[in-house]
């Protein structure tokens, strides 16, 4: 049996190979690191630019919130604690319910200005975080705020509830310097999962 062996040029090489690979280390000190202020759309639960996660059990309330939310955002409505604030345009993105028979009711029920609540339609094709038209749709809309209700539908074939997160961050480092996109808070609905009647769903 006739074993090859590796020439010292072709270690040589592979070490290149390697190190033209690897990522360069780069430090930041924190005496160089310039204050920003946090803006609000809501004091001290949801800022602008960040992503903010509603968690509960199944029947809690979290669409009831979101939408609400959506809705006050939409006409204007002041949150509590918050000076009243120009309408905006909201993306609301449900993987649960359907647009008309349950989330236009409740929004009107919250007085939504509809006009301003739009939804990327997912009829022939699921949306997911890793899709561009996300960003396409804030560009176009100029929305303010977006919420994906439950995460869970837009984790994507790639992404697991682990990764989620990391991909959210990722995508909003990527979004462009325009302060109408940049500054747009996600908000994540997350159901935690059904557990075994003597199990505690917190857990």
């Amino acid at each position: 049996m006739i074993v090859p062996i590796e020439t010292p040029m072709q270690k040589s090489t592979e070490r290149k190979e390697k190190m033209t690979t690897e990522k360069t280390l780069s430090l930041v000190r924190m005496s160089d690191v310039q204050l920003q202020e946090v803006k609000w759309l809501w004091k001290p639960y949801i800022p602008f630019g960040k992503l903010t996660i509603i968690q509960g059990d199944p029947g809690e309330g979290k669409t009831t919130f979101a939408l609400r939310l959506a809705a006050a955002c939409s006409s204007g409505v002041a949150l509590p604690g918050m000076e009243i604030a120009e309408p905006f345009n909201v993306i609301y993105q449900t993987s649960e319910d359907g647009l008309g028979d349950t989330i236009k009711p409740r929004l009107i029920e919250a007085g939504a200005d509809e006009s301003r609540v739009l939804n990327i339609c997912e009829d022939t094709d699921p949306l997911s975080l890793s899709d561009e038209r996300i960003e396409q749709a804030i560009r176009q809309t100029n929305a303010k705020l977006m919420i994906l209700d439950p995460i869970q539908g837009y984790i994507g074939e790639r992404i697991d509830t682990l990764t989620a997160p990391t991909k959210s961050a990722l995508f909003l480092k990527r979004l462009p310097p325009l302060p109408s996109v940049q500054a747009v808070p996600l908000l994540w609905s997350v159901t935690l999962a059904q557990a075994a009647p003597t199990e505690d769903l917190a857990q």
